[in-house]
């Protein structure tokens, strides 16, 4: 499962890559920074969404996986959905009664990111454990080239970027429509009985923490959007792309560590515990290693992934690293959180730690532009993060 995986999350980050060094040299600032602020703004819905349903369903056992299966597609639908026609009507209004500049320009970014990366963690929650290993590769192979044709596409005939937004939402849609019909359909009573059943158990405060999660983790960005302008949005963004592969990976690669922790800790809870144990420290391995080369190379690396616009912003791409290593340890933290149900702690610091960024982000950002958005950043994040390392210390390691 690991190595299909692995494999599966190459091709996805190679799509994903390529889209966003098209998107930064065919289209203009405000353009690839409206495209920024929907891949933000995509990835906090998608936070919400993976803490309340995707997590909770990938850590059932695989009796209670089988009997809600067929809830899934549907469940999914019942969040995408009314969340893209908000984006597009609001695309719509600014189009006719706006000025289309990085608020037009952000609606149809949402448009284009929500529905494509707010079905990653639950399509393959499905098909790890559904499909089998050749049909799971290939499935996921067929929708990583067909990204990767629409954004060939977009290079050479340079579509407006509202029709490329709509290209990237299309194949998303058409690859959650696939993964329902391959598991049974869309069982909207049953998906209503399930969330209804997850409301009262997870999402209020797992939503709770990460509406909060907003003030270190997306806020920073508009932020500085605000003060600072559509050209620094674009550069902070632009140089956080090299990055992005290596986030998929994680967060890929913690969806299926959670589904073997699940089946470990069943039979074992000190095998359980090993598991977490190995998992924390790998991935603390692996992030300060791609951390030390990107620290090492940060302006060649800026260069050849994005080109001569955005050198400028190579000292925001060393700051950026220290972000990355702390949200790609929070994973295998935040098992614990759910083992042990510590939904409302958790929540509460991810509540301080929001208001901390924020507080932290306005003086930084007027002083230090781009530079100033990070530091705020990474001060936000330190606060759940220490909670979370806390827990992980008393409930995992000591025991």
């Amino acid at each position: 499962m690991r190595l299909v995986s692995l494999l599966d999350q190459i091709v996805f980050s190679a799509a994903n890559f390529l889209i966003g060094v098209v998107l930064i040299r065919v289209y203009t600032p405000v353009e690839y920074a409206g495209y920024a602020n929907g891949l933000i703004f995509a990835l906090a819905i998608a936070g919400s969404y993976r803490m309340s349903f995707s997590v909770p369903v990938s850590l059932l056992d695989d009796r209670r996986f089988r009997l809600r299966m067929q809830a899934i597609p549907a469940q999914h639908a019942m969040v995408l959905f009314p969340l893209l026609m908000v984006a597009l009507l609001f695309g719509l209004f600014e189009f006719f009664f706006g000025t289309r500049g990085l608020v037009y320009t952000t609606a149809f970014g949402i448009v284009g990111c929500l529905a494509l990366f707010l079905s990653i963690d639950i399509d393959r929650v499905v098909s790890y454990r559904f499909f089998h290993g050749h049909v799971r590769l290939i499935f996921s192979l067929a929708f990583s080239i067909a990204v990767m044709l629409c954004a060939a596409a977009v290079y050479f005939f340079r579509p407006r970027f509202e029709l490329a937004m709509f290209c990237l939402m299309a194949l998303a849609l058409f690859k959650t429509l696939m993964v329902g019909l391959r598991v049974g359909g869309f069982r909207w009573r049953y998906a209503r009985l399930v969330w209804l059943r997850l409301i009262r158990t997870t999402v209020g405060w797992n939503t709770f923490g990460t509406v909060s999660a907003i003030g270190y983790a997306s806020a920073p960005q508009w932020l500085l959007g605000f003060f600072s302008g559509a050209h620094a949005v674009a550069g902070f963004a632009a140089v956080r792309l090299p990055l992005q592969p290596l986030m998929v990976v994680i967060r890929s690669l913690d969806v299926v560590d959670k589904i073997l922790f699940a089946r470990t800790a069943s039979a074992s809870a000190a095998s359980g515990r090993l598991k977490l144990i190995r998992t924390y420290f790998t991935y603390l391995g692996f992030s300060v290693f791609f951390g030390f080369c990107i620290f090492n190379w940060s302006a060649e690396i800026i260069r050849f992934v994005v080109g001569e616009r955005y050198v400028e912003f190579a000292p925001v791409f060393k700051l950026t690293i220290v972000a990355y290593i702390l949200i790609s340890t929070m994973a295998p933290l935040e098992t614990v959180v759910y083992k042990l149900e510590r939904f409302r702690s958790y929540a509460y610091s991810q509540l301080i730690g929001g208001v901390v960024g924020l507080v932290a982000c306005v003086p930084l950002i007027l002083y230090k532009s781009a530079e100033g958005a990070v530091i705020g950043s990474i001060v936000g994040y330190l606060v759940p993060y220490v909670y979370l390392l806390a827990l992980f210390y008393r409930e995992v390691m000591r025991k």
